[in-house]
């Protein structure tokens, strides 16, 4: 599944990434980094899984180097804990602002921050929880490939 994610994400930034220098789309997928240490960290059993990080935003170029935009981001994680499975689903909605400093007509490299709503849904054999809360985040460096006009 993460195979197909990742090949779906490459052909369609390919796509769509260069239509327009001003408007930016991407589609894409992350891995879950976080999740991963805080389960393996934990007293959770070997049984949990998790979806990635599945996302999209939108970005326009106020200049070469500052864009703004909006992205919105999926992930689940199932796991096994005193034989219960448990769920749980996150949703966010976050504005940004990316600083791209390395254009090439196939890559860009920037650094970026958000801040936003986090909307999580979770199932832990007792019935379902609901629970949104302020957040922000950042990457230090990113990168977004596809085809570009220069």
């Amino acid at each position: 599944m993460k195979k197909a994610i990742i090949i779906l994400t490459l052909l369609l930034s390919a796509a769509t990434a260069g239509a327009q220098e001003k408007h930016l789309f991407r589609l894409g997928y992350g891995d879950s980094l976080f999740e991963k240490m805080a389960f393996h960290e934990s007293d959770i059993s070997s049984d949990y899984s998790y979806s990635g990080h599945i996302f999209t935003d939108y970005h326009y170029s106020l200049t070469k180097v500052t864009s703004v935009g909006i992205q919105a981001d999926f992930q689940s994680i199932c796991w096994t804990e005193k034989n219960a499975r448990s769920r749980n689903y996150d949703f966010s909605v976050m504005p940004t602002v990316r600083f791209t400093w390395m254009r090439s007509s196939w890559v860009r490299l920037y650094s970026g921050l958000g801040a936003g709503v986090l909307f999580a849904f979770d199932d832990f054999s007792k019935g379902w929880a609901y629970l949104k809360v302020m957040f922000g985040g950042g990457a230090g460096f990113g990168n977004s490939n596809g085809l570009y006009k220069m």
